[in-house]
């Protein structure tokens, strides 16, 4: 048919991109660190970040996260809600944003567009 657009895949126009974007450099993605001592919850993370486009570091202990923190500069660590005051006094001098994670229905679908906001320095929005 005239005017109508074949593609070859679906169209991804309307799904959720979190990392890269037209003005980025070209294979920049922000890094996340994901800090869960839950495997299944950290694989899960994985994935759907990695799916978005973020270039991941997932961890297994805070204390290993700190260490590689010392070496590697994530553009965002993801970390459970309970943890964060840990994380946080452990980066000291270094103001590296962290997202905490929380348990609901739409809390996974949420994360991406905190991350995304963390990752362009706008706060994040309350509740």
């Amino acid at each position: 048919m005239l005017g109508v657009d074949q593609r070859r895949r679906a169209d991804r126009r309307f799904y959720r991109r979190g990392g890269r974007r037209p003005e980025d450099v070209s294979g920049f993605s922000p890094l996340v660190m994901v800090v869960e001592a839950d495997r299944a919850r950290r694989t899960l993370t994985e994935r759907i970040l990695a799916s978005s486009h973020f270039a991941v570091a997932p961890v297994a202990s805070i204390e290993s996260a700190l260490a590689i923190c010392r070496g590697l500069a994530p553009s965002v660590i993801v970390c459970n809600e309970r943890d964060e005051p840990r994380v946080r006094a452990g980066l000291e001098p270094r103001d590296i944003p962290i997202v905490g994670t929380n348990v609901g229905p739409d809390a996974l679908e949420r994360l991406v567009d905190r991350i995304r906001d963390a990752v362009r320095g706008q706060p994040a929005p309350a509740g």
